[in-house]
């Protein structure tokens, strides 16, 4: 059985755990990570990722990535599922699109650009 361990998430075989994806620290040193929970499977299979929320104005995403975590039964998974609900956590904390640190995308994955009046 191969442990999968995403973040600091690593579940032992047949089990779920829950963790972060460390991405950096804020300009006053909040720590900035992406929410993940990891399903290992019982016996060696395929991994599949499912993420959501690339805009923060589009939370139907978070719902979506929940309902596996309730249903799939670990000790019955032959293979090992990857959730994570809310990859653009800044703008799904301010309810918009992009984040307003640099106005990022996560969903388009490239730098966006104001206009200034």
């Amino acid at each position: 059985m191969t442990t999968t361990t995403v973040g600091t998430a690593t579940p032992v075989s047949g089990e779920s755990a829950t963790g972060r994806i460390e991405v950096t620290a804020m300009a006053g040193g909040a720590p900035l990570g992406i929410p993940v929970v990891a399903i290992n499977d019982a016996e060696d299979g395929p991994r599949l990722w499912l993420d959501g929320v690339n805009h923060g104005d589009e939370p139907e995403g978070t719902l979506m990535r929940h309902l596996p975590r309730r249903d799939v039964d670990p000790a019955t998974l032959g293979g090992s599922l990857v959730l994570v609900p809310v990859m653009n956590t800044g703008a799904y904390e301010d309810s918009r699109r992009g984040n307003l640190v640099g106005t990022f995308s996560s969903g388009r994955m490239r730098q966006t650009h104001r206009i200034a009046s």
